[in-house]
C-alpha cells in the first residue's frame, strides 16, 4: 500500500516535471522575445492570472481535496456536479474583474480581454487536473497537462522563431493552450458535465474555504506584491530582470504544488482513519522521500548562479545573479512550509496558515517596501526571505502546540 502511494507519487512529480520544464523554456523565450521593459508587464499580468489561480485553489480546489476524500460515490456525484458549477462562476467573476481593472491600468488596457480569457480556461482545466488526482486518474491527469503545457511551449517557439512575440499574443496563448486540453477531456469524456446543483455544498466547502481564502489574500500580499511594488518603487524595466532570473528556480514551484496536490487528500485520509502517530510518520515520510533531490538541485542552482545565468540570458542579467542564489535559500524554506502546510491543512486548521500570512503581510506592506526602496531589487528578494523563515516557524509552533493536545488526548 505505501508503495503503491509512493509510486502514483511518482507519476504525480512526472506531471509537475513537464509543467516545470515547459514552464522554465516558455517563460525564457518570452523574457528574450518581449525585451525587459514588455517583459516587466507580462510578469503583472501573469501574476494577476496567478493570483485569480489562488483564490480557485482556496475556494474549490482545497475544499475539495479535504472534504472530497470523505464523500461516497453517490455523495461524490453531486458533489462534485454542485463545484463544477462554482467553478465555472468563479473562473467567469474572476476574468471579468480582470477587464474591470484593466482600465485603471493603461498597460493593461491591450491586455484586457487576452489575459480574462487566460484567467478562466486556465481555472476550468486546473479544475479538470486536480479531480483527475482526487479520482485517483494520477496518468489522465498527467496527459491533459501534457496536451496544455506542451501545446503551449511549441505555440510560444513558432512564435519566438518568427520574431511575433508580443503582450497580447504571449497571454492568450497561455489560454488557448489551456482550452484545449479542457477540450480535449470533454470529447474524449475524461470528465463527465453536468450543471446540477446543491446549495449545501457552497456551505460545506466555505466551512473550510473561509480561512483558506483569507490566507490566500494574506499570502498574496505578503509574497506576491513584490513584482508589483519593484514595478512601482523601482521600475518596470526591473520587475522584469528580477523575475527573469528568479525564472530559472521557478521551475521548482510546480514540484512544490505537486507534492501538495497529491499528498493532501492522502494525508487528510491520514488523519481522519489514523492516530496521531501514523499521521506525524506519514508527514515525515513525505519529507524524507522528496527533501533530498530538491535540495540537491536548490544547492546546485545557488553554487553556480552566476554561469547558469549567463548561459541562459547572456550578459545582460549576469549582474543580477546574486538574486538567483538568495532564491535558492527562499525555496528551501518554502519547501519546509510547504510540507508543514499538509499537515495542517489535513488537520483543518487552515486559519492558522491565514494568522501567520496576515502578520508577514503586514510586515511586507511596512518593512518589505523600506527594504525594496533601500535595496532595490535585492530588497525584494530579502524581503521574501523573512518572511518565509517568519511563516515556518509560526507554522511549526502550531502543528507542534495541536500535535501535543492530540498526544495527550488519544487521538
Amino acid at each position: 500500500m505505501r508503495n503503491t502511494i509512493f509510486f502514483k507519487g511518482a507519476w504525480a512529480l512526472t506531471d509537475q516535471g513537464i509543467i516545470s520544464i515547459t514552464n522554465f523554456s516558455t517563460s525564457i523565450l518570452i523574457a528574450r522575445g518581449l525585451g525587459v521593459k514588455n517583459y516587466g508587464i507580462y510578469v503583472l499580468a501573469y501574476s494577476l492570472i496567478q493570483f485569480f489561480s489562488g483564490i480557485q485553489t482556496s475556494l474549490i480546489v482545497q475544499p475539495m481535496n479535504i472534504l472530497g476524500t470523505s464523500k461516497s460515490t453517490n455523495e461524490w456525484e453531486t458533489y462534485y456536479n454542485s463545484t463544477l458549477v462554482l467553478q465555472i462562476i468563479l473562473a467567469l467573476l474572476c476574468g471579468l474583474l480582470f477587464i474591470f481593472g484593466s482600465f485603471f491600468y493603461i498597460p493593461f488596457q491591450e491586455l484586457a480581454y487576452s489575459t480574462a480569457f487566460a484567467i478562466v480556461c486556465n481555472q476550468i482545466q486546473e479544475f479538470i487536473r486536480r479531480t483527475l488526482y482526487l479520482s485517483g486518474n494520477i496518468k489522465l491527469a498527467v496527459l491533459n497537462d501534457a496536451v496544455c503545457y506542451i501545446g503551449q511551449i511549441i505555440m510560444i517557439l513558432i512564435l519566438f522563431l518568427f520574431d511575433s512575440i508580443t503582450l497580447s499574443n504571449a497571454i492568450f496563448v497561455v489560454g488557448f493552450s489551456s482550452l484545449l486540453a479542457v477540450l480535449i477531456a470533454v470529447i474524449t469524456k475524461t470528465i463527465t458535465i453536468s450543471l446540477n446543483f446543491n446549495f449545501n455544498v457552497v456551505k460545506e466547502n466555505w466551512s473550510v474555504s473561509k480561512w483558506l481564502l483569507g490566507s490566500t489574500l494574506t499570502y498574496w500580499l505578503a509574497n506576491q506584491t513584490y513584482p508589483f511594488l519593484t514595478a512601482g518603487l523601482v521600475g518596470v524595466a526591473e520587475t522584469g530582470a528580477l523575475r527573469a532570473v528568479q525564472n530559472i528556480i521557478g521551475f521548482t514551484h510546480p514540484l512544490l504544488t505537486s507534492i501538495e496536490t497529491y499528498f493532501t487528500p492522502i494525508a487528510a485520509r491520514k488523519y481522519n482513519n489514523s492516530d496521531i502517530k501514523d499521521f506525524n510518520h506519514f508527514i515525515l515520510r513525505i519529507f524524507k522521500y522528496t527533501a533530498i533531490p530538491f535540495y540537491v538541485l536548490l544547492c546546485v542552482l545557488g553554487f553556480f548562479a552566476k554561469p547558469i545565468i549567463k548561459a541562459v540570458y547572456g550578459e545582460a542579467y549576469a549582474a543580477f545573479w546574486p538574486i538567483l542564489s538568495i532564491t535558492c535559500f527562499l525555496y528551501a524554506i518554502l519547501f519546509l512550509n510547504r510540507i508543514i502546510s499538509i499537515a495542517l491543512n489535513s488537520m483543518r486548521l487552515t486559519q492558522s496558515t491565514f494568522v501567520s500570512n496576515s502578520i508577514t503581510a503586514i510586515l511586507t506592506l511596512t518593512f518589505g517596501i523600506w527594504l525594496i526602496k533601500l535595496y532595490g531589487v535585492y530588497g525584494s528578494v530579502l524581503s521574501s526571505v523573512i518572511n518565509a523563515v517568519l511563516t515556518l516557524g509560526m507554522l511549526w509552533a502550531i502543528f507542534y502546540k495541536r500535535n501535543k493536545i492530540n498526544i495527550k488526548e488519544g487521538l
